[in-house]
């Protein structure tokens, strides 16, 4: 969360506070209510597109898109597109591999637009700690894979999202200038110091990637 708002991306506000046996918690902020506590209507996709649950890993980024356009007609709809392609973008950088359709939502206060980011979680860096592996790169497909990513395939869903290649050059440019910091960032954190190793090494690998030009 500290990485995305580093870049840019609006997130749900959060912080973390400590528990009697030592551990941390993460405390965030309810995004579907006002500072006057009002209520805003939010919807996650697996409701947008009308899944159950059980189905949430079963879509595309660009079938997200296609429904976000919809909502946000009145909205700028270009702009949510934008900040939806720099959110998969994110979570493949950083290793989010769970940007599932209950993790991505729109939010009405009061024309719909696209709701701050949450549940960005670095999830790859913990593969090993469980028994059972999950290989995929990405929790919903792009261009057609959910693994083996290149630069390509985000070009692909720039151009299905309408975004002019001038545009998506500068938001790598933009991603790829963040590493210095964000490796300050993950310094500070509390991950561990082989987690601090490997979430940096991620980054940079995933980053590199992305500044290769596509043959």
């Amino acid at each position: 969360m500290k990485l995305a708002n580093d870049y840019g991306i609006k997130t749900a506000p959060t912080s973390m506070i400590p528990l009697k046996n030592g551990q941390l918690a993460l405390l965030s902020e309810r995004l579907d209510r006002g500072k006057g506590k009002e209520k805003y209507h939010m919807e996650d996709f697996c409701q947008i597109l009308g899944q159950p649950t059980f189905k949430k890993y079963v879509s595309s980024i660009q079938k997200v898109a296609k429904s976000l356009k919809k909502y946000t007609q009145q909205n700028a709809p270009q702009e949510q597109l934008l900040r939806l392609f720099e959110l998969t973008l994110f979570s493949y950088i950083v290793g989010n591999s769970d940007l599932h359709l209950k993790n991505i939502s729109v939010i009405h206060d009061p024309l719909p637009r696209l709701s701050p980011a949450y549940d960005l979680l670095s999830f790859e860096i913990f593969q090993n700690d469980f028994k059972e592996k999950d290989n995929e790169e990405m929790a919903l497909s792009t261009n057609g894979k959910k693994n083996k990513l290149q630069r390509y395939d985000f070009g692909q869903l720039a151009e299905a999202l309408m975004i002019k290649e001038k545009v998506r050059n500068y938001i790598y440019k933009k991603f790829i200038a963040q590493e210095k910091s964000w490796n300050i960032w993950i310094s500070k954190s509390f991950l561990t110091p082989q987690k601090k190793v490997l979430l940096a090494e991620l980054i940079g690998t995933r980053l590199e990637l992305i500044n290769r030009t596509p043959l």
